[in-house]
């Protein structure tokens, strides 16, 4: 055990949707918070160029892999998460990853 002491009034686990935002309320409200996270933060030229490079894309330490996107197996469903600064915004959003969005349909009359 570290002797190290931290003056902190909340601790918030995870950089994702409810945990920054649940961070930032409570620091407007003037608490003290911590942020804790498991991943790193990843720069847009640091993503892996290809799907087939598992080792950057999924989070396995026992492999050696350090992605952003870590699986849990359960009994009737598998979980995608992100792993990183930023958490499930990895996946939903795809913060840092070039926006390929197909907008044609748009111009296209109902």
């Amino acid at each position: 055990m570290s002797d190290l002491t931290y003056d902190t009034d909340f601790v918030v686990i995870g950089s994702g949707f409810g945990g920054s935002v649940s961070a930032l309320r409570l620091a407007e409200k003037g608490y003290r918070v911590t942020v804790l996270e498991q991943g790193r933060h990843w720069l847009p030229e640091a993503l892996p160029a290809t799907n087939w490079d598992f080792a950057r894309w999924l989070w396995r330490p026992a492999l050696g892999w350090r992605g952003f996107f870590a699986l849990r197996f359960f009994r009737h469903v598998v979980v995608l998460h992100g792993n990183a600064v930023g958490g499930g915004c990895m996946i939903g959003c795809r913060i840092g990853a070039e926006n390929t969005l197909d907008r044609t349909w748009a111009s296209t009359p109902a």
